[in-house]
């Protein structure tokens, strides 16, 4: 818990804990996942900091040898082990009619592959840290 900032649904209420990436053999690629989020903060004059906390992967279940990486983008940017910035002004705090609450961001989780993944059950985390600038 950070006392000054938090990302939450753009509906107040919190991430969820778990998604479900679709394959689509038609397509052959992963379906993104996309969740619109606000940034919830008490400090609105300081750039908000995001970050991936590791390099993301689906791992088969069955077979850890067989991964996929997975990517996070955050209002656009793609996000990284290093942090992405986030100025208020791209944030438009306020504009949501609460001065600490910012516009709506989405928040988008996919899988990456150059080909058909091999079958199996497919699990992983992915971390983002959001914090202020200093």
């Amino acid at each position: 818990v950070d006392p000054t900032i938090d990302i939450l649904q753009a509906d107040g209420s919190s991430l969820p804990t778990a998604v479900e990436l679709t394959y689509s053999p038609a397509a052959s690629r992963f379906e993104n996942y996309k969740i619109a989020t606000k940034v919830h903060t008490n400090v609105i004059n300081k750039n908000v900091l995001v970050k991936l906390v590791n390099d993301p992967k689906l791992t088969n279940v069955l077979d850890s040898t067989k991964q996929l990486p997975i990517t996070v983008s955050y209002g656009g940017k793609t996000l990284s082990t290093a942090d992405v910035t986030f100025e208020p002004a791209e944030l438009n705090f306020g504009t949501s009619g609460v001065t600490g609450v910012s516009s709506s961001q989405d928040l988008v989780i996919g899988a990456t592959t150059a080909q058909a993944p091999t079958a199996g059950n497919y699990s992983g985390v992915v971390s983002i840290l959001m914090t202020l600038a200093s």
